[in-house]
């Protein structure tokens, strides 16, 4: 019993977000161009800012590049619900792992479900053994089966 996991709305979800920042960031520049350290301080800002907010999106060109990695781990729990930004009543969440001793791993879910569908979903049941496969730098997982 294997799932997928579509990561497209996503992807999506966040390349809106980077289009937005980057508009953002040229109004600020041409805006704010005359005094150059008002302009680098803005700028500054907005490139950390987006960054860390969309480091997912940024290294997952790499992920594609170099596939995913398989690892046999046990199922922890459903953490972390959170709306997207644009798909206003969708969310996704991350889901807790754990291996070996004391190794802990968590991988984003990218589904695109309400609330109450995330927490109806099928997940394996807690510490359930489980085979991933995932993205190894945005850390998103691509499928899931039990073991």
């Amino acid at each position: 019993m294997g799932k997928t996991i579509n990561v497209k709305k996503y992807i999506i979800d966040q390349m809106i977000q980077l289009v937005f920042f980057g508009v953002v960031g040229v109004v600020f520049y041409h805006t704010t161009s005359d005094i150059l350290w008002v302009m680098l301080a803005i700028e500054v800002l907005i490139v950390c800012s987006c960054s860390y907010l969309l480091r997912r999106v940024l290294v997952f060109p790499l992920d594609l590049l170099f596939g995913c990695i398989e690892k046999d781990v046990f199922f922890s729990q459903i953490c972390n619900i959170e709306k997207y930004e644009f798909f206003k009543s969708k969310c996704y969440c991350e889901w807790y792992f754990y291996f070996a001793s004391k190794s802990t791993l968590t991988l984003l879910v990218p589904v695109c479900q309400t609330r109450e569908e995330i927490l109806q979903m099928d997940t394996p049941s807690t510490n359930q053994k489980v085979r991933i496969r995932y993205y190894r730098y945005s850390k998103i997982l691509h499928s899931w089966e039990i073991r």
